[in-house]
C-alpha cells in the first residue's frame, strides 16, 4: 500500500502551492500542495507527521520548529 500525505501552507492569508515537476509521473506540471509518500521504516509512531515534515523541507526549505499542525 502506498500512502501520500500533503501539507497545506496557510501564511498571512495565503496558502502555498508548488507547481509540480513536468518530469512527475502523477499530475506533471499541475499546481499541488506539499507532500509526498510515506517510506515505510521500522517507527510508525507518528509517520504522517514525520512524513510532511520530511516533504516540506525538501521541497522548500522550511524546518519544521516554524509549522503546526
Amino acid at each position: 500500500m502506498i500512502v501520500h500525505v500533503e501539507g497545506g501552507i496557510f501564511h498571512q492569508g495565503k496558502w502555498l502551492l508548488i507547481r509540480r515537476s513536468e518530469e512527475e509521473e502523477h499530475a506533471a506540471g499541475m499546481l499541488s500542495l506539499v507532500g509526498g509518500k510515506c517510506e515505510q521504516e521500522g517507527n510508525t509512531v507518528n509517520i504522517l507527521e514525520r512524513t510532511v515534515q520530511r516533504e516540506i523541507f525538501e521541497e522548500i526549505g522550511v524546518k519544521w520548529p516554524f509549522l503546526s499542525m
